[in-house]
């Protein structure tokens, strides 16, 4: 599961899962059911204190995880 944005994650967290939802960027260690939960900064301008290398270092993190679990490299 994929949370722009520290209020977003937080108020899942205290509604869904009666937990603090206190976090740092990137993977947490709380999941939700079986699904892992990785925190980005949110893109939105109100929130301009990350520079896009650091939005899309982020993002870059996450596709890789994805293409690690979903593109597997094929051995044919």
């Amino acid at each position: 599961v994929w949370f722009h944005g520290k209020v977003a994650y937080q108020g899942f967290c205290r509604y869904a899962l009666c937990e603090s939802g206190a976090a740092d960027w990137g993977w947490q260690q709380l999941a939700w059911t079986s699904a892992k939960v990785f925190l980005t900064p949110n893109p939105s301008p109100a929130n301009a204190s990350f520079s896009l290398n650091q939005l899309v270092a982020w993002y870059a993190q996450l596709a890789g995880y994805i293409r690690e679990r979903h593109c597997p490299v094929r051995s044919d």
